[in-house]
């Protein structure tokens, strides 16, 4: 991974997609506790944009925002936007799309057309 970023200087944010929500995940994923201290105060400008980013891209009442601790009360190893932050300087979240549809609550979609449906309704915020 980190090649393939060196090819590509530019790249500032990434925006890792999942099914499983709705959830606005943001770094660090390992911690115990939900004051995601290590976001706050080592990476103060990070946390300014996760927060400032949730508040305006118009995500529903239903989302929940912060790290796996915040959203789901639960402790992860740690995943990609961890790394990607503290390895690489890369904003990055790992959103769980979750829908109104019931088929679309799961961890894997089968459905090309649900799936489909489930970009459909997120489309105006991701972009």
């Amino acid at each position: 991974m980190r090649d393939f970023v060196t090819r590509l200087p530019n790249l500032r944010i990434a925006l890792n997609l999942h099914a499983w929500g709705p959830l606005f995940i943001y770094p660090f994923n390992y911690l115990a506790d939900e004051s995601n201290s290590v976001l706050v105060e080592d990476y103060p400008s990070a946390f300014k944009f996760y927060d400032s980013l949730s508040q305006t891209v118009g995500l529903g009442p239903k989302w929940k925002v912060g790290n796996a601790m915040q959203t789901i009360e639960y402790q992860a190893n740690g995943e990609a936007s961890d790394w990607m932050l503290a390895e690489l300087g890369i904003y990055a979240l790992s959103v769980e799309l979750g829908g109104g549809k019931r088929a679309t609550q799961s961890f894997f979609i089968e459905d090309s057309d649900d799936l489909l449906e489930l970009l459909i309704e997120n489309d105006s915020w991701i972009y």
